[in-house]
């Protein structure tokens, strides 16, 4: 492997993760991480500092190998240059003395929360789901043929051949295919992130300082959508970008600005803790933050609606103490 090639490669970028944690040693930033499978109801372990580098991330996940005239590192080189931007908008995002960013650093500014709401593992999962049935269900159609010829073959309505399973266990064939999904998906999503990046350049850029007791936590699915869905022009996108801050990109619909690179700014009470939620709740393998945050957000059961209520209206009830209008 070249050393421009790495193995270990970041769902979530460092460069966004850095933002939650705090400096080490030159060069190391450790953050409070809690690794909890989106299947499981409980954390595997305890909240605990880990450096940067070392979570949210899949080894060889943006390497291409489907075809060798093209570059494999094509996907990892694409975000690589999208992160590079983020660093000196990230500091005039929580520079309360800017007002406004040029039009190109909006630009990047949104293409880089597309790509992470796009890069990371909904659209992988979804097709591998939809994978696991099929191969379920040929598999299950094999079991039942008595023509030979045909026990390891599946063809479309056309008559073409989609699989041939010749010599694989039903374990083999679907990890083959995940093989192939990860790299389709990794493919078109380039697409996707172009074209919605183009039809959210109109949305307000609002940025909402916490003034709960508490900060904002991540995941390695960060991006939250109020919406209908990616292609909706009037949903609105929510990203914490640091313990204290909460950036939103709101549609037309919710703003009175006429200059689209205006960045709006307010102070918020009380909400801190459901979007926390939202990141526990969207979450693929990792959550992180501030060690105290991240042990606040833990203690929700994020299963029962009714804790989560209990815990939200404590939440709200707290931060409100001692305010006087």
């Amino acid at each position: 492997m070249k050393k421009n090639e790495p193995k270990y490669q970041h769902l979530v970028p460092r460069c966004y993760i850095k933002n939650f944690a705090e400096q080490h040693k030159k060069k190391i930033y450790r953050c409070g991480a809690m690794y909890w499978p989106q299947s499981d109801e409980r954390p595997a372990f305890e909240p605990q500092l880990k450096n940067v580098k070392d979570f949210c991330g899949i080894n060889h996940f943006y390497t291409l190998n489907i075809d060798k005239s093209i570059n494999k590192m094509v996907i990892e080189d694409y975000y690589s240059k999208i992160e590079s931007s983020y660093s000196p908008i990230y500091h005039k995002l929580v520079n309360p003395t800017v007002s406004r960013l040029t039009k190109r650093e909006k630009y990047q500014l949104i293409k880089f929360i597309v790509s992470l709401k796009l890069r990371g593992l909904t659209y992988h999962n979804a097709l591998n789901k939809l994978t696991e049935g099929m191969v379920d269900f040929a598999f299950e159609v094999f079991d039942r043929s008595n023509d030979p010829d045909k026990r390891n073959e599946v063809f479309d309505e056309k008559g073409e051949l989609l699989f041939n399973f010749e010599g694989k266990t039903k374990g083999e064939a679907i990890a083959e295919h995940y093989h192939f999904n990860r790299q389709l998906v990794n493919i078109k999503t380039i697409n996707h992130i172009r074209k919605v990046t183009t039809l959210l350049l109109d949305h307000a850029i609002l940025i909402s300082r916490t003034k709960d007791d508490f900060g904002y936590i991540s995941s390695d699915n960060p991006v939250y959508l109020d919406g209908h869905g990616l292609y909706d022009h009037t949903s609105t996108w929510s990203l914490p970008i640091n313990r204290y801050n909460l950036l939103k990109l709101l549609p037309r619909s919710k703003w009175e600005t006429d200059n689209h690179t205006e960045i709006l700014r307010h102070d918020s009470i009380g909400p801190t803790l459901l979007h926390n939620l939202h990141q526990i709740e969207g979450r693929f393998n990792w959550v992180f933050g501030y060690l105290n945050d991240l042990e606040i957000a833990r203690k929700v059961d994020v299963n029962d609606e009714q804790s989560k209520k209990n815990a939200l209206a404590e939440s709200f009830t707290n931060s409100f103490k001692g305010f006087r209008l």
